[in-house]
C-alpha cells in the first residue's frame, strides 16, 4: 500500500515557491505553444558528458539537414582549456566522440565558433589567453577544416585576427564569424587598453577578411561612449537584407547586464541607435550571453541566459530563455524558459541553429542534471506528439507555467519530491503535485492556458492517483471551441494514465486544469506527466527495437539460488513496451514492462553456470534478436579448505600497474621496503609473495596501508585460488581503466559470479573496497552457504549493512576475521591491502 508522506515536510518548500511566484507577472503563469513562435519538444538530448572537468560555450553549425557540428570548450582530463568538435549524421540523435580543434600548449583557448564557407571549408574562430611576465596576452585566431571538422589546421595566412596585452585580465573576447554579402567578417568584444583605455567599459568591433589577412577594425558599438561593457556580439541577416547584432550591455541601472541590439542596412555601417531587447523585471538580476537567428518566415528568435527565474543571483544560477520578434526586430515578446533548471543550477552559454523552415535547435551547457552539453528541438509549426504543456512534469522544482487561485498554493496544492516509489510513468522524475487539505474553501484548482494553437484534434493525458471519496475530483479541458470536458480522478494507489482524447480545437486556444473539493483531511490526488498534443497518426509498426552498440547486462546479488540482472535500455522508433529475459537454453523466461531494466531471478541451482539473454519488444509485438547476454555462476553450497599449501613457484603475473613479464627463472624472495620486520602483517605478506599471490609495486614497495581496490582484490583472489575457469567478456563502459594485470582475474571473477559491474554499465576497477564488500567477495569465492541473519557478534553490528551480515558472521565463525579494536568490525571503513591479504592467507592456512 502506498504510504503518503505527511504534508508538514513541504511547508518550507511550498512557502518559498509561493513567495517566488507572487513576484512574477500573471502573464508568466500561462503556457505558450505557437504563441511564442516556437514549440519546444519535451525531450532534452545529451550531446556530450565529460568524464571529468567541465564543458561550456556550445556553438552549432549545420552542414546539411542531418549533418551538424557542435564546438565547445572543455578542460576534461586537466590541463589548458581547449576547443573540441562533435558531429552528428542523424539530426542530433547520436554524436561522435570529441575531436580536438584547438589545443594551445602555452595558454587556454575558448569561445570557439564556426562558419561554413561556400567552398565547403569550415572556419573556427577562438580566443587564446596566455599569462606571462605579469601580463595577460589575449588574441583571437582562426583554425580551418577542409574535411567537415575531422581535422583542423592554421590558415595559410591570417590565422591571428587581433591581439592585446594588459597587466590584468583585459583584452579581446568572444569572436563570431559571419558572411555579410559574401564577405567573411568577425565580430568581437574588446576591453583592452588600446580600445577603452583605463575605463572599465568594453567596445564591440568587427573585421573583414581579405586575401592578405584581416582588415582594419570597424566599430559596431562604442561602449565607452555609452558608459557600458558591451559584450558577446552575435549577428543575423534579416529577411529584408539588413543585419542585426545582439549583445549584452551594462548601461541599465540596477542590472549587471541586459540585452540590446543594433541594426545595419549593409552590415558594415553601425551608426544606428542602441535598441532595447530585454531587461529582467527584478532589480539586481541580469540577462547576458545572447544569440540570434532568423526564421524562414522572417521572424527573429533571440536566446539569452538570465537568473530571473532563480531564487539565487549570478551567472551560476542563470538559465536559457528565448524571445521572438517580427521581421523588423520590433515587439520582442513571449519569453520562453527553454532549459528549465532548479534554482541552484545553471544552463548557459547558449546558441541557436536553423535546421529548416519549421525546425530549429537550441544548445546549452548545463550542470543539471549532470555537467553536459544538451540540445532541444523547437518547431515553428506544431508536429504530432509534441507536448505543449509548460512544466508538465514539474521537474523545474516549481509550478512555473501554472495558474492557481488565492491560497490554493501552497495550502491545498503541494509540490512533492518523489518518494522513491515505483512509478508507472514513462519519466521517473523527481517531482509531482498533490492536491489535498481541507482548509477553507476545501477546493483547489491548478491549470494553464495554451494559446495560438493550430486547429486540429488534440489529446490531454496525465499520470494520476487518488484516495477517492472527494466531492469533486476531475481533469478538464475548456476554451477550445466546445463544451467543457472532464474525466474523474482514478481511485488507486498506483500511477494511472488518464486521457481526454478527440478534443477538437477551433478557437486557437485551450485551457487545461485539475479541480478537487475535499471533504476529509485524508483525501488527496497526485498529478504528474501532463501532456497536451496532437496525437501521431497510426501507421503499421514493423520495425523491432534496436540495441545500441554499448548495450550491456550485468549481474549482482548472486547467491546459491538467485541473482539480480540489470541491463541498459533498447531503442525503438515508437517505444519499447516490454523486455524478455531467457535462460536455460531459452526454456525459462520472464517478461517485464518497458520501463523496467532489472529482474530478480530465483529458483536457480547452486554452483551452476547460467546464460541470460535480454530481448526487447514494442507495442506491435516486434521482438529484437540482438540483445545483450551474460553468463553467471551461482554460489556453491559448501567450502572445504585446502589440505596443504602449494610450494612456491616462480612469479609469472604482475599484480599492479605494469604489464605481465615473460616466463622467468626462480627468483629470490621479495623483500618489500615498506614492510619492516615486526610489521603485524609481515608473515602473511612474505608468504603471499613466495606463493606468487602478490608482486607488489615497482622498486619493491607493497604499500600495506593503502586502500585495496576492486581490481587488486580480484587479482589476489585469482592468484590465491588459482582460477583457471573461462573468462567473461569485459563490456563495461570503463573497461579501458582496467589494467592488463587485472583483466584476466576480473573476467574470471565475473564468470564465477563472485563480482559484477554496476547498473550504469561500469566496473570501477579503482574504487576502494569497504571491509563489508571485501568479506562478501571472499565468501562468494569460498562458495560459503550464507544465511540471512539480523545480527552479528560484533559490537558495531548496527552499522554493518544487512546485505553483508551473513557473510561477515560466517567468516567470523571460521576464524578468518576477528574485527578491530573493542570487537568492532568497522564495516564501512576502507580495507587496506595488508588486511585483504591477511584474510586470504588465513583461508589458505586453514586457521
Amino acid at each position: 500500500m502506498y504510504k503518503r508522506r505527511a504534508l508538514s515536510f513541504l511547508l518550507a518548500l511550498t512557502l518559498f515557491f509561493s513567495t517566488f511566484l507572487m513576484c512574477l507577472p500573471m502573464s508568466s503563469l500561462s503556457a505558450a505553444a505557437s504563441s511564442d513562435g516556437i514549440v519546444w519538444a519535451p525531450e532534452i538530448q545529451t550531446v556530450y558528458q565529460p568524464q571529468s572537468g567541465g564543458v561550456w560555450y556550445p556553438r552549432m553549425l549545420k552542414l546539411d539537414a542531418e549533418n551538424w557540428l557542435i564546438s565547445f570548450d572543455t578542460n576534461e582530463g586537466g590541463g589548458n582549456t581547449r576547443v573540441v568538435v562533435v558531429r552528428t549524421e542523424d539530426g542530433g540523435n547520436s554524436w561522435s566522440d570529441p575531436i580536438t580543434a584547438v589545443n594551445e600548449v602555452d595558454g587556454n583557448s575558448a569561445n570557439g565558433q564556426m562558419l561554413l564557407l561556400p567552398s565547403g571549408d569550415v572556419w573556427l574562430a577562438y580566443r587564446k589567453v596566455v599569462e606571462s611576465g605579469g601580463q595577460v596576452h589575449t588574441s583571437l585566431r582562426v583554425k580551418q577544416s577542409s574535411d567537415a571538422g575531422e581535422t583542423w589546421g592554421d590558415l595559410p595566412q591570417g590565422s591571428v585576427i587581433v591581439e592585446e596585452s594588459a597587466p590584468n585580465f583585459k583584452g579581446v573576447w568572444e569572436p563570431h564569424l559571419e558572411l555579410i554579402n559574401g564577405e567573411i567578417v568577425v565580430l568581437y568584444a574588446d576591453d583592452g587598453p588600446n580600445a577603452v583605455g583605463a575605463t572599465n567599459h568594453q567596445n564591440l568591433y568587427m573585421k573583414q577578411w581579405t586575401e592578405s589577412g584581416w582588415g582594419e577594425r570597424i566599430t559596431i558599438s562604442d561602449g565607452v561612449a555609452a558608459g557600458s561593457r558591451d559584450g558577446m556580439p552575435v549577428i543575423t541577416r534579416m529577411n529584408d537584407g539588413r543585419y542585426m547584432t545582439i549583445f549584452e550591455a551594462s548601461d541599465v541601472p540596477g542590472h549587471p547586464f541586459v540585452i540590446k541590439f543594433k541594426i545595419s542596412n549593409d552590415g558594415f555601417n553601425w551608426d544606428g541607435p542602441r535598441e532595447h531587447l530585454y531587461t529582467p523585471i527584478e532589480g539586481g538580476k541580469k540577462a547576458g550571453a545572447p544569440f540570434v537567428i532568423t526564421l524562414s518566415d522572417g521572424g527573429l528568435v533571440a536566446a539569452f541566459q538570465t537568473d530571473e527565474n532563480s531564487s539565487n543571483t549570478g551567472d551560476a544560477y542563470t538559465s536559457m530563455h528565448t524571445m521572438v520578434a517580427d521581421s523588423n526586430g520590433e515587439n520582442w515578446a513571449h519569453k520562453s524558459h527553454t532549459f528549465q533548471v532548479p534554482s541552484t543550477n545553471s544552463a548557459n552559454w547558449n546558441s541557436l541553429m536553423v535546421v529548416d523552415s519549421t525546425h530549429i535547435v537550441a544548445a546549452t551547457s548545463s550542470n543539471y542534471p549532470v555537467n553536459s552539453i544538451y540540445i532541444r528541438h523547437g518547431y515553428t509549426a506544431m508536429p504530432p506528439a509534441t507536448n505543449l504543456v509548460n512544466n508538465g512534469s514539474f521537474e523545474s522544482g516549481n509550478i512555473l507555467g501554472w495558474r492557481t487561485y488565492g491560497r490554493d498554493f501552497p495550502e491545498r496544492i503541494h509540490l512533492v519530491q518523489n518518494e522513491n516509489i515505483e512509478r508507472s510513468a514513462t519519466d521517473n522524475g523527481d517531482y509531482y503535485i498533490s492536491l489535498s487539505g481541507i482548509s477553507e474553501p476545501r477546493s483547489a484548482y491548478i491549470g494553464q492556458s495554451i494559446s495560438k494553437l493550430d486547429d486540429g484534434t488534440y489529446t490531454l493525458t496525465a499520470q494520476m492517483r487518488s484516495s477517492g471519496g472527494q466531492n469533486t475530483c476531475v481533469m478538464e479541458v475548456k476554451d477550445y471551441g466546445g463544451d467543457i470536458r472532464s474525466i474523474a480522478c482514478p481511485t488507486t494507489d498506483d500511477w494511472t494514465t488518464v486521457t481526454l482524447d478527440n478534443i477538437p480545437v477551433s478557437s486557437g486556444t485551450a485551457t487545461i486544469g485539475f479541480f478537487v473539493t475535499n471533504s476529509s483531511a485524508e483525501q488527496w490526488v497526485d498529478i504528474d506527466q501532463i501532456q497536451f498534443s496532437i496525437p501521431t497518426e497510426l501507421t503499421e509498426d514493423v520495425v523491432a527495437p534496436a540495441w545500441p552498440n554499448d548495450s550491456s547486462v550485468s549481474s549482482s546479488n548472486v547467491s546459491q539460488t538467485g541473482l539480480t540482472l540489470n541491463w541498459t535500455s533498447a531503442e525503438d522508433d515508437v517505444a519499447v513496451t516490454q523486455y524478455k529475459v531467457t535462460w536455460q537454453d531459452r526454456n525459462k523466461e520472464a517478461i517485464v514492462s518497458g520501463d523496467t531494466l532489472s529482474l530478480n531471478v530465483t529458483d536457480l541451482q547452486a554452483a551452476t553456470n547460467y546464460t541470460f539473454k535480454i530481448d526487447a519488444a514494442d507495442e506491435a509485438g516486434n521482438w529484437s534478436e540482438d540483445g545483450p547476454s551474460i553468463t553467471v555462476r551461482t554460489s556453491g553450497s559448501s567450502y572445504t579448505p585446502p589440505a596443504q599449501l602449494e610450494q612456491p613457484q616462480p612469479p609469472v603475473v604482475e599484480e599492479e600497474e605494469s604489464e605481465a613479464p615473460e616466463e622467468q627463472q626462480e627468483q629470490p624472495p621479495i623483500v618489500f621496503k615498506d614492510v619492516p620486520a615486526g610489521h603485524w602483517a609481515e608473515s602473511a605478506i612474505k608468504q603471499a609473495a613466495s606463493l606468487n599471490i602478490i608482486k607488489g609495486h615497482p622498486d619493491n614497495f607493497f604499500k600495506p596501508n593503502s586502500p585495496a581496490t576492486r581490481a587488486e582484490f580480484m587479482v589476489m583472489l585469482s592468484n590465491a585460488f588459482k582460477w583457471d575457469n573461462e573468462k567473461a567478456p569485459l563490456a563495461f563502459n570503463d573497461s579501458d581503466q582496467i589494467g592488463t594485470w587485472a583483466t584476466d582475474a576480473i573476467a574470471q571473477g565475473i564468470q564465477l559470479g563472485i563480482i559484477s559491474g554496476y547498473p550504469d554499465a561500469s566496473f570501477r576497477p579503482n574504487q576502494k573496497l569497504t571491509r563489508s564488500e571485501m568479506i562478501v567477495l571472499l565468501a562468494r569465492a569460498l562458495e560459503l552457504t550464507i544465511n540471512d541473519i539480523e545480527h552479528t557478534s560484533f559490537a558495531d553490528d548496527a552499522s554493518i549493512p544487512s546485505w553483508s551480515k551473513g557473510a561477515v558472521e560466517a567468516l567470523r565463525e571460521l576464524g578468518i576475521i576477528n574485527g578491530r579494536e573493542n570487537n568492532n568490525f568497522a564495516s564501512n571503513e576502507t580495507a587496506t591491502r595488508a588486511e585483504a591479504l591477511v584474510i586470504i592467507m588465513r583461508v589458505l592456512n586453514n586457521k
